[in-house]
Formats: structure tokens, sequence, C-alpha cells
């Protein structure tokens, strides 16, 4: 089944600062992964992560500085035999003084749908800790 999760978490930061959150490996390390790394390819930027026990190599497809980052995203789960392919986006909107943070991930197994959502919360609290600098 074909299903897709939304979150969201406000942070109390500019929206660069929060944008660079999204695409720098050191800061990548800070809330969403353990390892990051970026290689920049013929077929354009391409994040290596591991988070979790989980691999990800996730293909930025479209990017807005300050904005929005759009990545074809795939996960390899321990123990699974096939890796999950699915799509993310995440955008940053002003709401107030604050900066509202939107996760949409697309085409997910709707087996895997608990854990991620679990994952997304907890990753976006981290976000906002670590992001947050005013």
């Amino acid at each position: 089944m074909d299903t897709e999760l939304r979150a969201s978490t406000t942070v109390d930061a500019d929206p660069a600062a929060v944008f660079s959150h999204f695409t720098d490996p050191v800061l990548l390390t800070h809330w969403l992964a353990t390892t990051a790394r970026i290689a920049r390819t013929d077929a354009g930027q391409i994040l290596h992560a591991d988070a979790d026990g989980r691999h990800i190599t996730a293909l930025a497809l479209d990017q807005r500085p300050a904005g929005w980052v759009i990545y074809q995203w795939r996960i390899t789960w321990p123990g699974e035999p096939q890796p999950l392919d699915t799509r993310l986006e995440l955008a940053i909107h002003r709401d107030a003084n604050l900066i509202r943070v939107d996760v949409v991930h697309w085409h997910l197994d709707a087996r895997f749908l608990p854990r991620l959502q679990q994952d997304w919360h907890s990753r976006l609290e981290r976000l906002q800790h670590t992001a947050g600098t005013r």
C-alpha cells in the first residue's frame, strides 16, 4: 500500500539557518542522521546518510534556499530484502515570528508508517532544539 506521512514543528531561527540543516552534512548529523556526506555527480547532489541502522541515499530533485528541498529518498532497512524508494519534502514557512518546518514523506509502505511517524516526530524535536538559535 502506498501512503504518505506529514509532520511539522516550529523553530525559533532564521530560515536560512534552518534550511542549512536540510542540506549540510555536518548539520544533518545534529538531527537527522548519525553520519552524512554529500556527493556531487552528473545526476546532481546525492546525500548518503546512516540513521539508526538504516542507510539513506537521497538525490536532491529540487530546492529553493530558505524554502524547500525535495529528495528522492531511498531507505535500506536492516533485515529487509528490498530498499524503500520514497520521496521526501522538507519545507520552511514563516509562521508569525517562528519558522514552521513541514515534512511530507510520500510513497511509503504502510508497514513502515508507525515506525516512521515516531521517527519523524523525534527527529523534528531534535531539529527544533539544534536549529533554534534565537
